[in-house]
């Protein structure tokens, strides 16, 4: 599927290591008057109680606002380079022996950003700037871990889809994963056959499906025992069996995400690790990332850094 290969910073480029709370302009305060009103009336200025009466307190007619959005459409490209391009990326870009070009991370960074805002002015996908926060924090989640496994990517990823929301409802058709919708918590993606796709990764005893153009996908070291049949069948996500597990061919699946049911001739099927990425494959079922491609095995998990990410 698209999401295999979506270029992280093709997609938004969102997230990092600074701080959200530096994105949001401080509310609070600065003004003195009420406290400069009682010192006054405790260093022996008694214009105001000369008539010996009591004090009248002053009404506050300053009308309470909501605190200014952390970023706008106009200013999101340079608070989404600043966030992404930080020490966080500098280290996974050096492990991952890309180097590090600061300037060429944050022109990449804009200029995938301004793909974005043109989709917004256009018309073709939604801004939210409550999204940034969370954008941010998962971001920078991707970054210090600097590699990722795929399901762990489709969880933390979302919050930067929400910033720039596509409008194409599941099984609409699409060319690019930035033109999918998605609700919050759920991975937007554009399938090989063109169409937007959902997907949300839920936990132990959850419903799951595992096909149809919105599902549920079981997390890691779970499998969804499905229990009907049909085009989209459904069931609940249940502990996946251990490495060594007798397994079914016919049940794969059942292994969890990074394992496979293998098995020589005259000898029971057993869970054991997938294919690596790369690898010579006849099936999904022989990889790790249960997808093979042209006679290839996919990775399961992604690398975070990129010649582009790194300013390359």
């Amino acid at each position: 599927m698209r999401y295999l290969v979506l270029g992280l910073l093709a997609v938004v480029g969102c997230g990092g290591s600074a701080d959200a709370g530096a994105f949001v302009d401080d509310a609070g305060g600065g003004d003195s008057t009420a406290a400069d009103a009682a010192t006054d009336s405790s260093t022996g200025d008694t214009t105001a109680t000369d008539s010996g009466g009591p004090d009248t307190p002053k009404t506050d007619t300053t009308p309470d606002l909501p605190p200014p959005p952390p970023v706008t459409l106009d200013t999101v490209c340079d608070k989404l380079a600043d966030a992404v391009c930080g020490k966080p990326a500098s280290t996974c870009c050096t492990k991952s022996g890309f180097g590090f070009d600061e300037a060429g991370c944050r022109d990449g960074v804009k200029a995938g950003c301004a793909d974005r805002v043109d989709d917004v002015k256009a018309g073709d996908s939604v801004f939210d700037a409550s999204a940034f926060p969370a954008c941010v924090d998962a971001w920078a989640k991707l970054e210090t871990a600097c590699t990722v496994n795929l399901l762990e990517f489709l969880r933390t990823y979302p919050p930067c889809q929400q910033l720039f929301r596509g409008t194409t409802a599941p099984g609409d058709s699409c060319t690019d994963d930035v033109e999918c919708a998605g609700p919050p918590g759920a991975f937007g993606t554009c399938t090989d056959a063109g169409a937007c796709a959902q997907f949300t990764i839920v936990g132990k005893d959850a419903p799951c499906n595992t096909a149809g153009d919105v599902r549920a996908t079981c997390d890691l070291g779970l499998f969804c025992n499905v229990t009907g049949g049909g085009a989209d069948p459904k069931g609940t996500c249940k502990a996946a069996r251990k490495v060594g597990e007798t397994c079914s061919f016919s049940r794969w699946f059942e292994c969890g995400y990074g394992y496979v049911c293998q098995g020589g001739t005259g000898s029971s099927p057993k869970c054991a690790e997938g294919k690596p990425g790369g690898a010579t494959c006849g099936g999904d079922w022989e990889c790790a990332s249960w997808q093979c491609a042209t006679g290839r095995c996919s990775p399961a998990n992604y690398p975070v850094a990129s010649k582009g990410l790194c300013g390359g």
